[in-house]
């Protein structure tokens, strides 16, 4: 069996001049922070978020007023979790779009044993098998007997949607996530990393 990629990533690779790595202990430490938020609601419209403090944190990463937040949500987890998150604005296109940037390239995956709980897992919306401008972005739980756990923010207890006003957990059917014609496809996941401050 080839080995998976995850465990080829040993060392740093240079992202904007910066060294990163991957950090499965970050990974999981993000999953209890995301876990912790499971229930926070948001204020209908996108308007904000009921419980003061989540409101304030949601803010703090660059939440704007109007916008779907499931991005703001996983960059706020990984920004708890002390990962490096590789946009200012987490729209869901935008991170599909820098899977083919080269230099983060090394961190994006698309294999089920490469998957790492606390990853980012990048979803396209797309009708009758052509791509639409939107999509979703969820925290990795973790990958099991063929299925994704994720806690998703901007999501719905009903677990068969994604649209929604609460943070929940949902699960994925990995057979159909990446080949779905309609709804959300499964685009790719990327890894948790850290920056990377040993010595060169």
């Amino acid at each position: 069996m080839a080995e998976s990629k995850t465990k080829k990533l040993i060392g740093s690779h240079i992202v904007g001049g910066r060294k990163f790595r991957v950090d499965a202990e970050a990974g999981k430490k993000v999953v209890a922070i995301a876990r912790g938020y499971i229930g926070q609601k948001e204020i209908s419209g996108n308007q904000g978020f009921v419980n003061p403090t989540f409101n304030r944190k949601m803010y703090g990463v660059g939440f704007i007023k109007g916008q779907p937040w499931c991005g703001w949500f996983g960059k706020l987890s990984w920004k708890e979790g002390g990962l490096f998150f590789p946009m200012i604005v987490p729209g869901s296109a935008m991170l599909i779009e820098m899977s083919l940037n080269p230099e983060l390239k090394p961190f994006w995956v698309n294999k089920p044993e490469d998957i790492l709980p606390g990853s980012m897992a990048v979803f396209a919306r797309y009708k009758n098998g052509v791509r639409k401008s939107n999509g979703h972005i969820a925290v990795v739980e973790k990958c099991e007997d063929g299925m994704l756990h994720t806690v998703d923010g901007n999501t719905t207890g009903d677990k068969q949607s994604r649209e929604g006003n609460v943070v929940d957990d949902k699960s994925f059917d990995l057979k159909s996530a990446w080949t779905r014609n309609n709804g959300l496809r499964l685009m790719g996941i990327y890894l948790p990393i850290v920056e990377d401050h040993g010595e060169k």
